[in-house]
């Protein structure tokens, strides 16, 4: 895979507007992309997305600027994560900005998730303790 794309290449604007380069988000590492691609619109402001994660979901994880996630104007992690002709595993259009993409530590997509599962639900929990267990071979 060594000269292959993997998220690492990319670089996106953090929520406080600094470019910032997903190879920092190395190892396990949840990472926020707001989406406004599903009729309900996010907070208008990178700084509202900021302070409106924070305070309704009590999460502190790292959160990107507001991107589009499909259609012709998607950003290109996306291009990358949903390419269903690289991964017809975890390629494919997404369902809802609540989509979850597991990234391996080589920076490739493991699995995609659907909004439906919760962080903690079996399906999910199980694949992230396979791909940690992976690493320790």
């Amino acid at each position: 895979m060594g000269g292959e794309k993997s998220t690492y290449d990319f670089t996106m604007n953090s929520t406080d507007g600094k470019s910032t380069p997903l190879s920092r988000y190395r190892g396990l590492v949840i990472v926020g992309f707001p989406a406004n691609d599903f009729g309900g619109p996010e907070p208008a402001t990178n700084r509202g997305i900021r302070a409106f994660c924070s305070i309704t979901f009590k999460v502190t994880l790292a959160t990107m600027a507001e991107v589009p996630v499909k259609g012709d104007d998607k950003t290109p992690p996306y291009q990358f994560l949903t390419d269903n002709a690289a991964d017809r595993q975890t390629g494919g259009e997404i369902q809802s900005n609540r989509n979850k993409f597991l990234i391996g530590f080589d920076g490739h997509p493991v699995a995609q998730f659907e909004p439906n599962l919760a962080p903690d639900d079996l399906q999910v929990t199980a694949t992230i303790e396979k791909e940690l267990a992976s690493r320790k071979n």
